[in-house]
């Protein structure tokens, strides 16, 4: 993270998230904001597992990662979220 703050900052921009409150459900909205006045802004829905916070706090940071990952056209890591083997305990090529 703290290149990616060193590179923006360098780039003269900032990458804010905002929960928007409005009747569509939990989002998430990601701005690329830049000192010439340009930006951009797109808004993801977050799916919770459950109706708690923690479910809430770990859905808002998967959107996260990933919605700075696709605005800025990088790789966050290695995917490891999901299940790698299949049910014969075979590897699933990637």
């Amino acid at each position: 993270m703290s290149a990616l703050a060193e590179a923006l900052v360098a780039a003269q921009a900032e990458l804010p998230t905002v929960i928007p409150r409005d009747s569509q459900g939990p989002a998430l909205r990601t701005l690329i904001l830049h000192t010439s006045g340009e930006n951009e802004e797109e808004t993801m829905p977050l799916y919770l597992e459950a109706k708690t916070s923690q479910a809430h706090g770990s859905a808002l940071t998967y959107a996260r990662r990933y919605a700075w990952a696709a605005a800025l056209g990088i790789a966050s890591e290695e995917d490891t979220d999901a299940a790698t083997l299949d049910a014969s305990g075979e590897e699933i090529p990637f």
